[in-house]
This record gives C-alpha cells, sequence and structure tokens, in this order.
C-alpha cells in the first residue's frame, strides 16, 4: 500500500513539475528536429572561429611607421557582433525565425483583398538568434542545401538586436510567432505576426540607418498596415 502511495506522489509531482519546464527550443512553432540538429552542431564551431586573432603588423620596409600609428581592427568577436568581453562559452540558440519572401511579383499583383501570408512565399531558411543572458548578439542561419539542413552563415549583428527587440515585444510565450521576411524592393527585411491580424506588415529598421544611429530605437509595438507598406514598395519598383 506504501509502494502504492509513492508511485501516486511521484506521479503528481512530476506532472506539477512538467508545467514548470521551460519548452524545448523551437517546440512551439513547430521547427523541424532536424533544422534544430543542425544549428546546435554548427554553432560551436562558428562560436570557436570568433577566437581567432586578426593580425596586423608594419610590414613596409619602404616606409617605416610604427605599428602604433596603423588603425586597429575590430576583432571577429565584434564584427560579428559580440562585445570583446562577452563571454562566448555562454552563448545560446535563442528562439528561430522562420524566413519568408516578398518578391517584386506579388508587391505587383498585389489587392487589399489580400491577407499578408497570401503574399509571401516560403523559404528552406531559418534565423536563430545566438544570446549572451537576454541580448540577441548574431545570427546563425540554417539552410537546406543539397536536400540536408546546414548551418551556412554567422553574423548580422545589428539584425540580431532589432529580432532581438521584435521578439521581446512579441513573446513566444504569449502565442506570438512573428515571421520574418527579406524584401528586396525594402532593401531589408519586414516581419508580420499573424496572430494579431492578416494585415500586419512592419519595416525592420536597416543595419546601415542603425550604424548611423537613425530610428535605433524604433518602436516595434506599433505594427505597421500592410495596404500602406505594399503601396510604398510599389513606387519603389514602378
Amino acid at each position: 500500500m506504501k509502494s502504492i502511495k509513492k508511485q501516486i506522489t511521484c506521479i503528481f509531482l512530476c506532472a506539477i513539475f512538467s508545467l514548470f519546464i521551460t519548452p524545448q527550443l523551437g517546440a512551439q512553432q513547430d521547427v523541424p528536429q532536424e533544422v534544430i540538429k543542425a544549428a546546435q552542431e554548427g554553432l560551436p564551431s562558428f562560436l570557436e572561429s570568433l577566437s581567432q586573432k586578426i593580425v596586423t603588423k608594419n610590414t613596409s620596409s619602404m616606409l617605416p611607421v610604427p605599428d602604433s600609428a596603423i588603425p586597429s581592427i575590430p576583432s571577429l568577436k565584434v564584427t560579428h557582433g559580440f562585445n570583446e568581453d562577452d563571454p562566448l562559452d555562454e552563448a545560446y540558440l535563442g528562439e528561430p525565425f522562420k524566413l519568408y519572401l516578398l518578391t517584386n511579383d506579388a508587391i505587383l499583383n498585389y489587392t487589399k483583398d489580400s491577407n499578408v501570408t497570401s503574399v509571401l512565399s516560403q523559404t528552406d531558411e531559418w534565423y536563430f538568434p545566438v544570446m549572451i543572458g537576454e541580448e540577441a548578439k548574431s545570427i546563425l542561419k540554417v539552410a537546406k542545401l543539397q536536400g540536408s539542413w546546414q548551418a551556412g552563415s554567422f553574423g548580422m549583428g545589428e539584425a540580431a538586436v532589432e529580432l532581438g527587440k521584435i521578439r521581446k515585444q512579441w513573446p513566444i510565450d504569449k502565442g506570438y510567432t512573428p515571421l520574418l521576411v527579406e524584401c528586396y524592393a525594402a532593401s531589408g527585411y519586414l516581419f508580420t505576426v499573424p496572430q494579431y491580424d492578416s494585415k500586419n506588415l512592419t519595416v525592420i529598421t536597416p543595419p546601415w540607418m542603425i550604424m548611423k544611429g537613425e530610428e535605433a530605437d524604433k518602436d516595434y509595438s506599433k505594427l505597421e498596415d500592410l495596404d500602406s507598406v505594399i503601396e510604398e514598395l510599389k513606387s519603389k519598383i514602378e
């Protein structure tokens, strides 16, 4: 009898405990396990490459200039979005964004009775924010190449910061799964939150504007109207 009570108590406690376990990466947006595995296997090698030093020496024999006069080159950590003192051994993968395309044809053929998902084309790419603490520092891209998922590139520090802001504003634990949209007419990226409504499409501040200090603190809680954004994009194509 005591054995049965212990088993019942154990089952009850396990059920309670399971409510507080953080969901697995990608579980709330049906990310294929092959995609997650490719990201998890690819991240360590990319992080290890950031520890390499960029060596610059004055090799000119004709103009003897001291090394101290040569402009310093940012480290690989910095050029990939991290700070010099960021502990790379604490880096981890954040919830990924599925990448979609908004083509010129879709923009030109758009009608106001369309919704946002009807004008987007799917891709075989996922963007994983690489996190230190609660901050997105870089992006690891995973794509299907020759039939298998592979971690293909790493970087885009400025874009990672913007994706981090979007994820904080539209958190996955509240049921939001923003979709990332690449658009050549916009010369950058946009995003949409399908759980909000079917008529939102918001421009993400492009990296070149962030580096110039323009719109660096864009409020992503204010979603932009699909019709208005498409009309603006049409004007850039026609």
